[in-house]
């Protein structure tokens, strides 16, 4: 006869519960950080899952059409609607990604229980004397194995991001020309000081092949985050294409910064594209940019 601790079984329904629904807010916000409201909504969602999971083995329900119902469809719809309380999310949305994170954390304990020296352990505490040993080590697994699915997770949906807001980009200056992958960079309101012009950054190691010597250059103040101030070297060319699946612009006489470093390692992308091009695109619906105002100036320095 086996021998259930009700609260056992409720304490760790409510630790899976909430890690499950903790990681799922990260991944539909995709954000770091988890509001001190939003954690309290989580737990109150935990509690009311494993509430719940506690009545149905006090009771003896036998699994049914209401039961299967209750357990995989309306009370996880509850437990989301209350750990996010997002009107913008549908609710089929925020259930696929309970259930996503649900699937890969059992997967995750269920590797660690058979080919780890914890899942031994567990397997060979059978006495009463083992009850906290197995129950620590349990949580202790369910926790590790939250941890690396919210690593890989961040990971996928990072490369997925950078992928999305990956362009392609040629610059044309004089009879030269070159083509360069560029990001674009949200948080880049750069702007040249002297007409406010927005300016996209650009490694010297890739501009280099097509400047001339003749080129105005200019100097453009900078500000980054955790850094001190700075200046960039800048200059215009003719004009730059940005295309991807979604756009197809042309700018007129952009104003490139030159960056003499890397942006990043492994040379994704050369180029840091301000995103006010990307911006007023998807609201002009235009496929070329023409002399407009804080856009594109025809007139060089």
């Amino acid at each position: 006869m086996h021998v259930i601790y009700v609260d056992v079984y409720f304490a760790i329904n409510f630790l899976m519960d909430f890690i499950i629904l903790v990681v799922a807010k990260q991944i539909l916000n995709f954000k770091g950080k988890i509001e001190v409201r939003t954690a309290i909504r989580c737990v109150i969602a935990a509690l009311f899952g494993a509430t719940y999971s506690v009545i149905i083995l006090v009771l003896k329900v036998k699994y049914g059409v209401l039961q299967i119902l209750f357990t995989w469809l309306v009370v996880p719809y509850i437990m989301t609607g209350i750990a996010f309380n997002n009107r913008k999310l549908s609710g089929i949305k925020m259930l696929t990604v309970v259930y996503c994170v649900t699937f890969v954390l059992n997967g995750v304990v269920s590797m660690l229980s058979s080919y780890s020296f914890w899942g031994k352990t567990v397997a060979q505490a059978k006495t009463q004397e083992h009850k906290k040993l197995n129950v620590l080590m349990l949580m202790f697994g369910i926790v590790i194995g939250c941890l690396l699915m919210k690593v890989a997770v961040y990971q996928m949906l990072n490369k997925l991001k950078i992928r999305k807001n990956l362009y392609n980009v040629r610059i044309v200056n004089g009879d030269s020309k070159i083509e360069t992958v560029a990001l674009e960079d949200t948080g880049n309101s750069l702007r040249e000081p002297y007409k406010g012009r927005p300016v996209s950054v650009l490694q010297y190691n890739v501009i280099k092949q097509i400047l001339t010597g003749n080129e105005k250059c200019f100097l453009i103040p900078f500000k980054s985050v955790g850094s001190q101030n700075g200046i960039l070297t800048g200059i215009t060319v003719d004009y730059m294409e940005i295309k991807n699946r979604d756009i197809n612009l042309k700018i007129l006489n952009p104003v490139l910064g030159i960056y003499k470093g890397m942006f990043n390692n492994d040379k994704k992308y050369q180029m840091l594209l301000n995103s006010e091009f990307i911006l007023h695109n998807s609201k002009t619906n235009q496929k070329q940019i023409g002399d407009c105002e804080n856009c594109n100036m025809h007139s060089q320095f």
